[in-house]
């Protein structure tokens, strides 16, 4: 789970949140005055801006673990699963998972995980179990043949 790209998405995720933190400082009251001058709908505008950052930062390590380890992707027409980002923000209109699409990548990467692990543990908890029977085995066998 440390991989490199793990902590570049942790290291986007940190700026992302500074810079949503940094927001929340310049945050206008809300007066009819802030309103008017068009402060307050900056600040959405902007805390929307950030919060899709957030999403996209996130679609990427998901996607990657994803591919990674053979899990299909929702299908990107589901307008549930997927969002796109708007024109204005950036022409290229990239797509990313909403948080209702990101649990359910989630949990299929930790079912493709778990599938992994079963046969590691099925025969490591029989490799122990053999070699917990042998050495008890061995202990025992100097004390009967010395009676």
């Amino acid at each position: 789970m440390w991989t490199k790209h793990y902590r570049v998405m942790r290291s986007e995720l940190a700026k992302c949140e500074k810079a949503r933190s940094e927001l929340e400082k310049k945050h206008p009251l809300h007066t009819v005055q802030a309103e008017q001058d068009g402060q307050l709908q900056d600040y959405v505008q902007k805390s929307d801006s950030l919060y899709e950052w957030r999403l996209l930062i996130l679609t990427e390590y998901w996607m990657i673990e994803a591919d990674r380890l053979g899990v299909p992707l929702p299908d990107r027409d589901d307008r549930t699963l997927w969002g796109r980002v708007e024109f204005d923000s950036d022409p290229r209109e990239p797509r990313y998972l909403t948080d209702a699409g990101i649990r359910i990548v989630r949990a299929d990467i930790r079912e493709e995980r778990r599938q992994r692990r079963e046969p590691v543990t099925f025969w490591s908890s029989i490799i122990i179990g053999v070699v917990g029977a042998l050495t008890g085995l061995a202990s025992v066998i100097p004390n009967w043949w010395a009676d």
